[in-house]
């Protein structure tokens, strides 16, 4: 099974849980009357996953009224009106509530509108009709555009604030909440960087109810996820499995929004570029997906998980790597573990391809040069025509442990290291434990110059 199959169909899963548009409950009926626009085509948008994800379209009758009806109920969150030619018009809110109507004009839709049937659309609408005012008003006292914006954001805080306190079960009042990052008391604290930041990390998701999936169909939850991953959590893999651990901890059991986050990460740092990320791609298989914690997780792709699991996950970071028993040019069996200098590259290749050509000379010349007073190289053929690899190895005049992974002692190379492709090269210590793999020959100096680093500050 190739790994990049697997990646296509949690794809699919998560497209699969962004386009499921309605969910199988009492129906919703949404009209709108907009006036002076009979004869028109509307298109219903939401926010689900990425803005634009189309719902329906209808057209506005000789009535200037347009209804989007179904027999199921809609995903709670935002929704878009946009024209045909997808220009967004105005939002809008879905909750529990699905049987409403608003009266607007387009040309100015939180000016003029008449809304029944809705509480969290009639505060919505008004606090834009709020906001669109308080920055006229204070354009007419005499402030410029930049001014009376950065005076309007002030003061629109400080109504939200009162929206909140006045109607705190609005999913309204929780967009307004969640628009709005956790004060931090050490934010000018220069002295102290690191208070800053720690308390940052830990209160990043205060003012987010992560178990109300409404927040899924909205434009602001996944790329703040995105920013907390990518610029908060920090780059070590054991610290950002321990963030993803209390991220989900936050949300509800089997819950749309905590499905949703163990997708998007799990596909997220599968093939992440990052070397031993795979370890928190294990983490999230195995706690979350393979214990069965993750609602609609096909059966076929369970299997697949389950063998990439089984073949990655002893050759992790940290891990001692597993032994290899190989015929030689002169067909004696070398084991991996009798080379002893204090480092030791593994290097599979093929004789026939191009790229491997290219590194084993790269290779060759750092060896030659820097590296072989203190590295071991353990090339591992995985052609089985012997005479052309003998010969390649002569040709080559390589000054290594030059070994045929087709003739084993011990273990079969592909399933021991996971070996789909070639070029690739493990990068050892002196207790065979891995400590660079997937790297090209450039690397292999650098990661050898951190491990000294850090053994000798331990």
């Amino acid at each position: 099974m190739k790994r990049g199959n697997f990646i296509l169909l949690v794809t699919a899963i998560i497209i699969l849980l962004v386009t499921s548009c309605s969910v199988n409950k009492s129906g919703h009926n949404i009209c709108f009357k907009l006036q002076n626009e009979n004869g028109k085509k509307y298109i219903l948008y939401s926010y689900r996953g990425t803005p634009g994800n189309f719902v329906t379209i209808d057209t506005v009758d000789a009535k200037n009224k347009i209804c989007f009806k179904g027999k199921n109920k809609l995903h709670k969150g935002i929704y878009v009106i946009a024209n045909e030619k997808k220009e967004r018009l105005f939002d809008f809110i879905v909750s529990k509530n699905q049987n409403f109507k608003i009266t607007a004009n387009l040309k100015s839709p939180y000016k003029n509108y008449i809304i029944k049937k809705s509480k969290n659309n009639t505060v919505f609408f008004n606090f834009n009709r709020f906001k669109m005012d308080t920055f006229l008003r204070l354009k007419e006292d005499g402030l410029t555009d930049s001014l009376a914006n950065l005076e309007t954001e002030k003061i629109a805080n400080k109504e939200e604030k009162k929206i909140i306190k006045d109607n705190p079960r609005l999913f309204v009042s929780k967009l307004f909440k969640a628009s709005h990052t956790p004060k931090n008391p050490y934010i000018k604290d220069t002295t102290d960087i690191k208070k800053a930041y720690f308390y940052q990390k830990k209160h990043y998701w205060d003012n987010y109810d992560l178990k109300d999936s409404g927040f899924l169909n909205t434009p602001f939850l996944m790329p703040y996820f995105d920013k907390y991953f990518e610029k908060i959590v920090g780059p070590d893999p054991d610290t950002i499995i321990t963030a993803i651990d209390n991220l989900i901890a936050k949300t509800q059991p089997d819950s749309e929004i905590r499905n949703y986050f163990l997708y998007d990460l799990l596909g997220k740092y599968q093939s992440h570029p990052i070397m031993g990320y795979d370890k928190i791609f294990l983490h999230i298989g195995e706690n979350y997906f393979l214990n069965k914690k993750v609602k609609g997780f096909p059966k076929s792709s369970y299997k697949q998980l389950e063998e990439i699991v089984k073949k990655t996950k002893p050759i992790l970071i940290g891990k001692k790597a597993p032994e290899l028993i190989l015929i030689d040019t002169l067909e004696n069996l070398v084991p991996l573990y009798s080379l002893n200098k204090p480092y030791t590259v593994i290097f599979f290749y093929d004789y026939d391809c191009g790229h491997c050509k290219t590194q084993s000379e790269e290779l060759k010349k750092l060896y030659d040069t820097e590296l072989k007073n203190e590295v071991d190289v353990y090339a591992v053929c995985t052609k089985n025509d012997l005479g052309k690899w003998r010969k390649y190895v002569r040709e080559n005049n390589f000054h290594w442990y030059d070994v045929n992974g087709t003739h084993t002692a011990k273990g079969n190379y592909h399933n021991l290291y996971n070996v789909s492709g070639t070029p690739l090269i493990f990068l050892l210590d002196k207790d065979k434990k891995i400590i660079g793999k997937k790297i090209s020959p450039q690397q292999i100096q650098t990661i050898i110059d951190i491990d000294k680093e850090k053994k000798n500050n331990n």
